[in-house]
């Protein structure tokens, strides 16, 4: 099990929340391309204008993103203190294991597959261009779509927060769309997401249980997971939770990931990820 090392909680408070230009490049991984088209170009870097692009071939001959896919995990993890987060440009031959393969990065990183014929044309002009159109729409769903702030609502948990259709649908959503009218549409339905749920510095569910993000001073810093660190490439603050109660303030209950259902007089205290922090 993977471990991030984290900096202060004070050296990442100086960090903004808001969606400031980063003058550094972001970042993306090419990977899991064959050894058939990498074989003849070991060593050749693929560019696209404000990116820093790695390249991760596959251990097969084929286009298989499972082969170096551990690789690939150990490199997300090196970002973990990377503001900007991951993005992934995949190589998979076997379409019927494309989704689970995605489950496993997403929606901590942005996953995107290119195919077969993308991949013949690796050492050349040709693939390079592809690549920039990709991380093109890639740009567009960072202005669009990526959390600019710790209010998105792409950062509270789905698997509690519960909102009716179809704006329980704006995280796979995110996660899934890839041309410009489906990125352009996922951004209008977080926006929406936003006006039906949020107000007065919380967000409250159509069970009636309210999402309060605290103050950064009362922000509880322990070590997560490495991967639960991002979320759709946004740097989760360190500590960063909601306090959630009842409107009411009556009893409540929920199901976390961690502790399963769970019954709380008063508060609990919930991460992006859906593990609760504590309550009573």
């Amino acid at each position: 099990m993977r471990f991030a090392h984290y900096r202060s909680r004070s050296a990442w408070l100086k960090l903004t929340l808001e969606n400031e230009p980063n003058p550094l490049p972001f970042s993306a991984f090419v990977a899991g391309l064959g050894l058939e088209f990498y074989g003849a170009f070991r060593g050749h870097g693929a560019t696209a204008p404000n990116w820093k692009i790695r390249v991760l071939p596959s251990r097969r001959r084929s286009n298989d993103l499972a082969s170096c896919l551990s690789e690939l995990q150990d490199l997300l993890e090196s970002e973990v203190d990377n503001a900007n987060g991951s993005h992934v440009i995949g190589f998979h031959s076997v379409r019927t294991e494309q989704e689970a393969l995605k489950k496993t990065l997403t929606p901590t990183t942005r996953l995107i597959w290119s195919d077969r014929a993308h991949a013949q044309t690796f050492g050349t002009d040709t693939f390079d261009q592809r690549l920039t159109q990709l991380l093109l729409l890639e740009g567009e769903w960072r202005n669009h779509v990526r959390p600019p702030n710790v209010r998105s609502p792409l950062l509270l948990p789905n698997r509690i927060f519960d909102a009716v259709a179809p704006f329980n649908e704006i995280w796979s959503r995110a996660n899934d769309a890839r041309s410009l009218a489906e990125i352009q549409d996922t951004g209008g339905r977080i926006r929406r997401f936003h006006d039906e749920y949020y107000d007065n510095g919380r967000y409250t569910s159509a069970a009636s249980l309210e999402f309060m993000p605290p103050k950064p001073t009362k922000w509880h810093g322990f070590h997560v997971l490495w991967h639960q660190n991002h979320k759709y490439t946004f740097r989760i603050p360190n500590g960063f939770h909601y306090d959630v109660k009842r409107s009411d303030d009556a009893r409540f209950s929920l199901t976390s990931v961690n502790e399963g259902l769970r019954s709380y007089a008063a508060y609990a205290n919930v991460d992006p990820y859906g593990h609760t922090r504590g309550g009573k």
